[in-house]
């Protein structure tokens, strides 16, 4: 009991105010705490800066704080401008932190920080600042404190000092634990909300996804019902119609680089009986039904060795196709291309000649009307009804 009323007055010792004489002087150099308990004092922390002097520096390169033992001085961290702070002598317990912009003085700051110090820790402590003044010229700035130990820390028995840290760690893992567990609580809260903020919203959605399937659902016979009429009306009048004619020529009279996947343009038309053939889409739409002879050829300009492939093209089918390969070499390769096929067709299909592939060590097809210049018309797409 008497133990622990000495360690009470030793912490209020410890903790009470200082005196007028022991307020930091105008340079900063604090040390908390001036007293130790060795044994009971977590950690000393001493501080250096330029303080209330630092209108009178232009710029500040150092600060250093240093020890004195048997009265001699020993430089214990510096921070130099440029530099992060450094310890003289490395030592596990101790780290030095801080900053100096040179060109900002009242920022300047160095820390020693001591974990656990003991009675050797004790003693006389400088702070030392180093810069330019306003004028100019180097303005140094010293001031010392005495960091004691507390007179009657040796009545703390050793035990009592080894259970009062292990108790403190303890209560700061526990601490730590307790925040840790609050922090991660709040946060699954958090999350539940808005996982049943998530929920509701999905529910809401899934409801109006639904009645939209349905609205679907409906408009999709409507329309079924209302294609197979009209499919029933136009047959109707195709069949009660006089036989027509239907055929056609497109030629290609502009030069122009096709792509794989792109429609061949055929501008200029030799032929539209029946007016199926769209010179402006460079589509074929049957006007009647029947089967039909469809052709098209293309002189096709390449660089190098290359393939390539086009087809004749039946709405998004390939009814009839040709490959073309060259491995002849040189700066400009020309070789022709056809191909012919029969097929049914009706109002409804769309016919055209599309570019298939290329070989990636070519530049793509040229559709080259080169021949059409003599009026051979080398590219053309046409066809005709059979019966």
């Amino acid at each position: 009991m008497v133990d622990l009323v000495i360690l009470g007055l030793l912490v209020l010792a410890s903790t009470a105010p200082l005196s007028k004489a022991q307020q930091p002087p105008a340079i900063q150099l604090q040390a908390d705490p001036r007293v130790l308990v060795p044994g009971l004092t977590p950690t000393l922390t001493v501080t250096c800066g330029p303080g209330q002097v630092a209108s009178q520096y232009r710029e500040i390169f150092l600060l250093q704080i240093l020890g004195h033992v048997g009265g001699k001085a020993r430089v214990l961290a510096t921070l130099q401008s440029g530099h992060a702070p450094t310890l003289s002598d490395p030592d596990p317990r101790v780290k030095v932190n801080g900053s100096l912009d040179m060109l900002v003085p009242d920022t300047a700051v160095l820390r020693l920080l001591v974990d656990r110090p003991s009675d050797a820790d004790a003693g006389t402590v400088e702070c030392e600042v180093v810069g330019l003044s306003k004028d100019g010229t180097v303005l140094k700035r010293t001031d010392t404190l005495d960091i004691t130990v507390h007179a009657e820390s040796g009545l703390v028995s050793p035990d009592l000092k080894n259970l009062l840290g292990d108790m403190k760690r303890e209560v700061d893992s526990l601490l730590a634990r307790t925040l840790a567990l609050r922090q991660q609580n709040q946060h699954l809260s958090q999350l539940n909300v808005l996982k049943e903020a998530a929920l509701e919203q999905r529910k809401g959605d899934l409801q109006q996804l639904k009645r939209q399937v349905q609205s679907f659902k409906s408009r999709e016979e409507d329309l079924k019902h209302t294609a197979h009429t009209l499919a029933q009306a136009i047959d109707q009048v195709y069949s009660n119609s006089p036989a027509q004619r239907a055929a056609f020529n497109a030629l290609k009279m502009n030069r122009t680089t096709s792509n794989p996947g792109n429609e061949v343009p055929f501008e200029a038309v030799a032929l539209n009986e029946g007016q199926g053939y769209n010179r402006s889409t460079s589509v074929f739409r049957p006007p009647v039904n029947g089967v039909y002879y469809l052709t098209a050829s293309l002189l096709l300009e390449g660089r190098h060795a290359f393939y390539s492939s086009f087809a004749i093209m039946v709405n998004s089918t390939v009814v009839g196709g040709a490959l073309n390969s060259d491995d002849r070499q040189g700066p400009t390769v020309f070789r022709q291309s056809r191909t012919s096929t029969l097929v049914s067709l009706s109002p409804y299909d769309l016919v055209s000649v599309s570019m298939r592939y290329s070989s990636s060590s070519s530049y793509s097809p040229i559709v080259s009307p080169q021949a059409e210049t003599r009026n051979e018309h080398a590219t053309n797409f046409a066809g005709y009804l059979l019966n």
